[in-house]
């Protein structure tokens, strides 16, 4: 059976594929109720998607997804967000200002690599959204130097790979802060990737984390079951979503094909700040 909330996907505001009201109404087709537009960095599809959404009957949650680092990259979504807070939009700018200034330095290693794509189509293909390692890979495949964008990433662009270029980023404790800054509730993204995490957990419930991704993507009932457990152990929300891009490149999981249980929006709602 199809769920009808779902608190992670992406736009071509940032990373995904589908446009705002393209995202919107496909959700709105598939039945869903309640979603969350988690572009990376950037809050600049949700008017558009809030707008869709009212027209459709559909409640969009205003939501970001930050990039952090800890021993690794670490993901931290935020949700209900103030996102029209300038000091909030002024942070988010230098993170997207730093995405630019990797991505003129990915072209450059991908032309050593003798893989040489042209910045201008890269931009091109992010069509105004925050640059990130998936439009050089698209750019890649265009070039005939891959044949999907799987391939991409696992040969060239994987963390530490010969054409990985690292950013400037913000530790976990500071995402949450950061959220919590704008009214919003701190979700710690698909906790199977975090290493060490639970100190991870320790340091950014402290801080006010206010729920962990359990149900997310293709996670079998053992890992949804590991998540449940930690979720109560340290009394924080157990949400989650598909983490839906709009790619298909094989294994993601489509909108509405993760089972989030409805009761997820209350406890969230419950949390936030007076």
């Amino acid at each position: 059976m199809p769920g009808t909330v779902d608190l992670h996907m992406h736009s071509t505001a940032s990373d995904g594929t589908l446009n705002v009201e393209e995202l919107v109404r496909l959700a709105a087709s598939l039945g869903l109720k309640t979603i969350a537009l988690t572009d990376h960095d950037t809050t600049a599809g949700l008017d558009a998607a809030i707008l869709f959404g009212n027209k459709l009957g559909l409640e969009v949650i205003p939501s970001i997804e930050l990039s952090a680092e800890d021993n690794g990259e670490v993901h931290i979504l935020g949700y209900f967000l103030n996102y029209d807070n300038q000091e909030f939009q002024a942070k988010l700018k230098h993170f997207r200002d730093t995405r630019f200034n990797r991505g003129e330095l990915i072209v450059q290693k991908l032309a050593e690599l003798g893989m040489p794509i042209e910045w201008a189509r890269v931009q091109e293909i992010a069509n105004g959204a925050s640059i990130g390692r998936p439009h050089f890979a698209e750019a890649m495949k265009e070039k005939g130097y891959v044949q999907t964008i799987a391939e991409a990433f696992e040969k060239y662009l994987y963390n530490g790979g010969p054409a990985f270029v690292d950013r400037e980023k913000i530790t976990p404790v500071e995402a949450v802060q950061l959220i919590r800054e704008v009214g919003g509730l701190a979700v710690l993204a698909h906790p199977t990737w975090v290493n060490d995490l639970d100190r991870i957990l320790e340091e950014t419930v402290q801080t006010g984390l206010a729920g962990i991704e359990t149900y997310y993507g293709h996670y079998d009932e053992e890992t949804v079951a590991r998540f449940l457990e930690l979720a109560q152990k340290y009394n924080i929300v157990p949400t989650g979503g598909s983490d839906f891009h709009g790619r298909d490149d094989g294994g993601q999981v489509y909108l509405g094909e993760r089972l989030v249980p409805d009761e997820v929006i209350g406890q969230l709602k419950a949390r936030l700040q007076p």
